[in-house]
């Protein structure tokens, strides 16, 4: 390929490739040049995507409106991830107050997963419909429902009606959140802010197991005391929710898109010849470069002053389209703002298109790889829920109620280390982008799987192995801490992927991903009990260490192919964007 080729594939790149674009400048004049936004106080960070002119667009919110959003929603993740996940060290005190069995505790369970899944397909069309806002105070409210039925539980039918609505209500939590963050953060922020997301799921489901056996023992046995407390925890949440959670639904026009990829496409064209201007055997090609660069900048800075004439002048034919288009909404006030549901930015496309939408995306290779890397880490959610009260009750170790809860102490810790790993990862992308002309490529960040892998895989062994081997229980809990690792760290690196790859259906992707991803759960929850009991702990240890390397392994061939995938994907993708019309 020629170099004067290699331009030509640069630019086709970020205008027709999914994922593909520009988030770092060389000279920080090119970013004013061309009209877009950068970073403040950073060295060439562009902003992607580019904040509308339209003071309600969540990407212009101050600084403070976006944290408290964000801080609302990290509330509603811990909250809805307790509430999902406070059973499992009460299993001896279920099975003796209701008379049920292990395996029907842990059917339970996998109802809770297929609800999820069946409320992540339908809650995130209905987000697009009405908005996210109301979506979130009904999962709430649902919650509210599902501990209401639990505590006037006496046999297993209300335990599984309990998990069923339990696992919708919790759907919200495990699909929405994840658009929320691209509503209102930029994607130099994604990955910081999804280490912070996991790290909230980790709080939630990691403590929530320690503090349940502490309020049932506080209360002489009552397990009911924890349905009472969630419910006073919910309507609390939802409090807080009415008067301070914001929505953040926005819908960005095909024309805006357009014009910021001619720009991108100049900026990558500048760093480019800013690469070659001390090179004397460039010298040719840097002027071709310069020359395009040159007729890239008359060309937006002509059409940006035709555009600040056309909006001083009276309409006309000619110049109503850009009207409408430069036209700035007056910002709204808190009233307007805190409104139950607000369809003034709903998605025109019918209810029903949209809930078949997301399965379109399955086609898309990086949203089955994601699909199954969420879906085997959720596994290991299963895994230590349903086995940790059969291990650690048992000889050698004979933990109490309340020292079962506290060894999710360990799988919380090693979140933590997810949640602040998952940080550097958009340093690194930043510095790959940087290497690449500035240009950004999703598959970057997928090297950062390497540790998580090794990590994620030995706490395996050291979990199964360890207690099949009956060595000092500091090495199942240390295997515990690795698994949270990888749990955070795994499932986060897969969900930023895909949205990286395919930015204008983040909302399809996800239900895909997480539909596919909670099936695989309830499937793996209803049948591990049987397959435990089947082949032994060693066994299964090893078969789950084997789908640990292999499924998340496949990074590698993301690594090298996933480009090729996404611009395979191309047509499809851009066919279905520009039918929704929207980011």
């Amino acid at each position: 390929m020629s170099q004067v080729d290699q331009l030509n594939t640069i630019e086709r790149d970020i205008a027709e490739t999914p994922g593909t674009t520009v988030i770092s400048a060389d000279n920080l004049n090119d970013i004013a040049n061309v009209g877009l936004n950068k970073k403040k106080g950073s060295q060439g960070i562009i902003l992607i995507p580019q904040p509308s002119l339209d003071p309600n667009d969540p990407l212009n919110w101050s600084r403070f409106r976006k944290e408290l959003h964000f801080g609302i929603l990290c509330l509603f993740t811990i909250l809805l991830a307790g509430f999902s996940a406070w059973c499992p060290p009460l299993y001896s005190v279920f099975i003796a107050n209701l008379n049920v069995t292990v395996k029907e505790l842990s059917n339970g369970l996998a109802f809770q997963f297929l609800f999820l899944a069946v409320g992540c397909a339908l809650l995130q069309p209905l987000s697009m419909k009405i908005g996210k806002r109301p979506v979130y105070l009904l999962e709430t409210v649902i919650a509210l429902v599902s501990h209401a039925v639990l505590s006037t539980a006496t046999d297993e039918k209300k335990y599984y009606a309990f998990g069923s609505i339990n696992g919708f209500s919790c759907a919200a939590m495990d699909s929405l959140i994840q658009i929320s963050i691209a509503d209102i953060f930029f994607l130099h922020e994604h990955g910081s802010r999804f280490g912070i997301y996991v790290f909230c799921l980790s709080c939630g489901s990691f403590f929530a197991p320690m503090l349940s056996p502490l309020v049932v023992n506080s209360m002489k046995g009552d397990w009911k005391w924890c349905c009472y407390v969630i419910i006073i925890m919910a309507s609390g949440l939802f409090i807080i929710q009415v008067f301070f959670l914001e929505e953040s639904l926005f819908k960005r026009t095909l024309f805006e898109t357009h014009e910021n990829d001619e720009k991108l496409i100049t900026v990558a064209l500048s760093n480019v010849e800013q690469s070659m201007s001390n090179d004397p055997n460039q010298k040719e090609l840097y002027n071709i470069v310069s020359k395009r660069v040159r007729e890239n900048l008359e060309s937006i800075t002509s059409r940006s002053n035709n555009d600040k004439i056309s909006t001083s002048e009276p309409k006309s034919e000619t110049n109503t389209k850009i009207d409408t288009v430069l036209e700035i909404p007056a910002n709204k006030g808190f009233i307007r703002r805190m409104s139950v549901y607000n369809l003034e930015q709903a998605i025109d496309t019918k209810l029903w298109k949209l809930t078949l939408n997301p399965f379109r995306t399955l086609l898309y290779p990086a949203v089955i790889w994601g699909s199954l890397v969420y879906g085997i880490q959720i596994c290991w959610l299963s895994l230590v829920g349903i086995t940790q009260s059969q291990f650690f009750f048992a000889p050698p170790y004979n933990f109490s109620t309340s020292s079962v809860g506290l060894v999710n102490l360990a799988s919380f810790v090693g979140s933590i280390f997810g949640a602040i790993y998952l940080h550097y990862t958009d340093t690194f992308q930043v510095y790959k982008s940087k290497k690449n002309n500035g240009i950004f490529e999703p598959e970057f960040r997928l090297w950062t799987m390497i540790p998580v892998i090794i990590i994620n895989s030995c706490g395996l062994l050291m979990y199964g192995l360890g207690v099949h081997s009956r060595v000092h229980w500091i090495c199942p809990v240390i295997g515990n801490a690795c698994i949270g690792f990888g749990l955070g760290g795994g499932s986060a690196l897969a969900m930023v992927y895909v949205l990286e790859s395919y930015p204008k259906q983040s909302m399809e992707t996800m239900v895909a991903v997480l539909v596919v991803r909670n099936l695989l759960g309830m499937i793996f929850t209803f049948v591990f009990q049987d397959w435990l009991d089947a082949i032994g702990l060693v066994k299964t240890t090893w078969m789950l260490f084997m789908f640990c390397v292999l499924i998340n392994g496949f990074f590698i061939l993301f690594i090298y192919k996933g480009k090729k995938f996404r611009q395979m994907t191309a047509k499809l993708y851009f066919s279905a964007t520009a039918e929704a019309n929207y980011n």
